[in-house]
């Protein structure tokens, strides 16, 4: 009787535990699905307004349907000095395999992706209406700032370019990752700068933006210091060598 009630129990214990084991494996996939779910549905609810995408083919579509059916997160910028704007479109599952299943890494050049499909996209439009460096440059300086700035909750919570991009907003080293990741993304040089207490970026040119201009030498290389934060969503901007006098005198680190 014992030995039965023994066997007994034991089927039970393997039954509970391979349970669980599936139960752990199929976690993130049921995680995932329904974060992408919750997404589409604020993105429905978000776009109601039924805005036209001029730079999209089915430009008769809405915001909201658009989002359905692709699968996108879509962010409007406006082009510096262009009267213009245009709208970006982020895929959803790539930002989740960002925000889910990505690295988090204490080196920040780990989160620096030109390569990343949504980034190098937009640096190859913003190439098409601004051909210096100088003026690409400023135009992705105008860009970043345009996102609106919001700090961490917690510490370490560095987010890769693809996620400030999707989200709409990042704190002052989300926004620096994502300019030199533009940069980058259109072969221009340029390097993340760490402060005591901030985070900004610089980029290489041939020529000084102004008299004046704030710049790192690295390597018989000038970077131009460029301020991503800005105010949001309209005041002080910044531009490509300009820094604030606050960090001026304050030694920095240089991260390629």
């Amino acid at each position: 009787m014992k030995s039965w009630i023994f066997l007994i129990l034991l089927f039970l214990a393997v039954t509970l535990y391979a349970g669980t084991r599936l139960g752990e494996e199929n976690y993130f996939e049921g995680y995932a699905e329904g974060y992408y779910d919750g997404y589409l549905a604020g993105l429905r609810q978000g776009y109601e307004e039924g805005y036209e995408l001029s730079c999209l083919e089915s430009t008769n579509a809405s915001l909201g349907e658009i989002a359905e059916r692709e699968g996108v997160i879509v962010r409007y910028f406006e082009l510096p000095g262009r009267g213009s704007g245009f709208y970006s479109r982020i895929s959803t599952r790539r930002y989740l395999y960002y925000k889910v299943l990505a690295p988090r890494h204490s080196n920040l050049s780990a989160y620096i992706t030109p390569e990343e499909g949504e980034v190098a996209e937009l640096a190859l439009m913003l190439r098409k209406h601004y051909h210096s460096d100088r003026e690409f440059a400023e135009a992705a300086l105008d860009i970043v700032q345009q996102l609106k700035f919001e700090p961490d909750i917690t510490a370490f919570n560095t987010k890769y370019p693809l996620e400030t991009l999707a989200e709409g907003s990042g704190d002052c080293e989300d926004r620096a990752l994502l300019l030199v990741s533009l940069l980058r993304a259109a072969g221009i040089d340029a390097v993340v700068v760490v402060f005591l207490d901030h985070v900004g970026a610089a980029v290489s040119l041939s020529e000084s933006p102004f008299k004046g201009a704030v710049f790192f030498e690295v390597g018989g290389k000038r970077y131009y210091y460029c301020e991503t934060t800005g105010s949001y969503p309209a005041g002080e901007d910044w531009n490509v060598g300009e820094m604030p006098k606050s960090y001026a005198t304050q030694g920095a680190q240089i991260i390629f």
